[in-house]
């Protein structure tokens, strides 16, 4: 007797024993390979024997039924994983930050944020680093690494004709630089 099970060609005359059985038309080897059952149904699956499977895949056709036009699209589809794409950012947020950036180090203006918001509140460590580091806003890390920057060339010893007093200038600069930066993260 030969019971079915779902859509499978599993039989056994022991129920703890099931085999499943190649699908090609009179094969009795065991099917112990699966193919899919169509290019719409990926997760459906056919079974057959080794020789049966190669066979089948042999004559695989995933595009079948579709048009130039629908295989282009595929493919394109296929290049981005199949994920809908979005841009990286707005372009209002870009604008800001740009703003603020020409805006951060201009003589005798506040920075566009700090008219709009009162100034957050920070810990005594972090004023200190602001004012080490000739600030009056926490500024966004890529901002505070181009200011850092420039102070390390503006008080480096060797900027300095090898003055040696710059060197603790240079050690507090680099302290709160740190500070910062580990701040922002």
């Amino acid at each position: 007797m030969r019971p079915w099970f779902d859509d499978h060609s599993l039989w056994s005359d022991n129920a703890d024993t099931a085999v499943r059985r190649c699908e090609h038309e009179g094969c009795r080897a065991v099917g112990e390979h699966r193919a899919p059952y169509s290019s719409q149904e990926l997760n459906r699956y056919r079974w057959f024997c080794l020789e049966h499977v190669k066979a089948y895949n042999a004559r695989w056709d995933f595009a079948k039924g579709l048009s130039p036009e629908e295989i282009e699209q595929m493919i394109r589809s296929d290049t981005i994983w199949n994920r809908q794409t979005r841009p990286l950012g707005d372009w209002r947020t870009k604008e800001r930050l740009l703003r603020r950036k020409a805006h951060l180090f201009a003589e005798g203006e506040e920075a566009p944020a700090a008219r709009a918001s009162p100034t957050p509140r920070h810990s005594p460590q972090i004023i200190a680093a602001l004012a080490v580091l000739e600030l009056d806003v926490l500024p966004p890390a890529d901002v505070l690494q181009t200011h850092y920057r420039s102070l390390v060339k503006k008080y480096h010893p060797d900027a300095n004709g090898g003055d040696k007093s710059f060197e603790d200038k240079l050690k507090d600069i680099t302290q709160a630089h740190a500070t910062l930066k580990d701040f922002l993260r």
